[in-house]
């Protein structure tokens, strides 16, 4: 009997779910992941969360532990540090893949759910936050090779259709690129996406610096006010976070929150303090609790929380000069589907953050993962 492979690449939430659906329905998941683990963007969630249903408010870290158990045990193939190369159509209308990494060897034991769940905070939080913020994202996901693979190597693999859970990246240090001496900062100056929620403790009674107007910032922001900190938002437009978040910095004694304006330069003056110069650029509406007239501030860090943006750029990338054909997308690179996960594309859907601008978080991800997979699996088989 013929089996049907899917390709998944990457191996997040939405993927890993894409993956665990498309082996419940008969189908044989392959996952590519580049990185040395799965889990996605959750092993970059160090808070709890205590929004989604049966779960005991688990850090990312923990989900993306139970989820990386749960795919093992239906035994799916996952390729770890694993890079899509290629992407060609076959003579039959599938596709075939170049791929440059090695298939991860089956664990030799499992934890158990239970298990999983009860690493403790404290666990979670055991690295030092000065090992953690030295690393890049790729340097917290990577393992030495030798650890997955005995070897890397590279390998074509055919499959009847492509489920593209690739995700998101976060925004960083490129968004202050144009600021003139940022480049002479520290690395230590600048904290950057998750990390900025990693021991907010240890920067106790600081001034901080935060870029970026969505939750995100915003909920940074009351986190380093419980830490006695003077605490600036800065963005080039109105606050975009939630009212109630706005509302909650906004009246608090030690923030200060400035937008419609720009950096246009730093420079570090001793130590421990760093100048900014703020110009305002009058483009936007302000919050009633906003304040736009300030010039020039000093602080101790800067906190950049500016966004995420789409990994589908790559992807794309090989679909032009591969098969000729590229992906629909909106402005901002986001991945356009229809309702049930089908890109423009024959035989290719999309599935997490990648494609998801309105709402998303680890819940949709894993809906939009296992609905991808069921909508391959009615095309594919009927």
């Amino acid at each position: 009997m013929k089996t049907t492979n899917i390709a998944v690449v990457g191996a997040g939430p939405a993927g890993l779910s894409a993956a665990l659906w498309l082996k419940n329905l008969g189908l044989t998941p392959i996952v590519i992941e580049r990185e040395a683990k799965t889990g996605g963007m959750q092993n970059f969630n160090f808070l709890h969360n205590d929004w989604v249903l049966g779960q005991l408010a688990p850090t990312g870290l923990n989900m993306a532990s139970s989820f990386d158990l749960h795919v093992k045990e239906r035994a799916v193939d996952i390729r770890l540090q694993c890079n899509l190369e290629s992407i060609m159509r076959a003579n039959d209308g599938g596709f075939i893949l170049s791929l440059n990494g090695q298939k991860t060897p089956a664990p030799k034991k499992m934890q158990s759910s239970s298990q999983v769940y009860s690493q403790s905070s404290s666990q979670v939080y055991s690295q030092s936050s000065s090992q953690v913020h030295s690393q890049s994202s790729s340097q917290v996901h990577s393992q030495s090779s030798s650890q997955v693979h005995s070897q890397s190597h590279a390998e074509k693999i055919y499959c009847d259709g492509i489920i593209l859970a690739n995700g998101t990246r976060y925004l960083g240090k490129e968004i202050m690129s144009h600021v003139a001496g940022v480049d002479l900062l520290e690395r230590d100056d600048i904290i950057e996406g998750p990390y900025a929620f990693l021991d907010v403790e240890r920067h106790k009674n600081k001034r901080v610096l935060i870029v970026g107007a969505g939750d995100n910032a915003f909920e940074n922001a009351a986190m380093l006010l419980q830490q006695d900190c003077q605490v600036t938002i800065i963005a080039r437009s109105a606050p975009s976070a939630r009212s109630q978040f706005v509302d909650e910095v906004a009246v608090h004694p030690q923030s200060t929150i400035i937008d419609g304006a720009s950096i246009m330069s730093v420079k570090k003056i001793n130590p421990t303090e760093i100048e900014i110069d703020i110009r305002s650029n009058d483009s936007s509406k302000n919050h009633p609790l906003v304040s736009k007239n300030k010039s020039t501030l000093v602080v101790n860090q800067i906190h950049i929380l500016a966004g995420y943006c789409s990994n589908a750029d790559a992807v794309n990338s090989l679909m032009l000069s591969g098969i000729g054909e590229s992906l629909d997308c909106d402005n901002n690179q986001f991945l356009l589907v229809d309702r049930l996960g089908r890109t423009n594309v024959s035989h290719i859907y999309a599935a997490g953050d990648v494609c998801n601008t309105d709402f998303p978080c680890v819940v949709s991800a894993v809906a939009s993962g296992a609905l991808a997979a069921k909508t391959a699996s009615q095309d594919l088989l009927g």
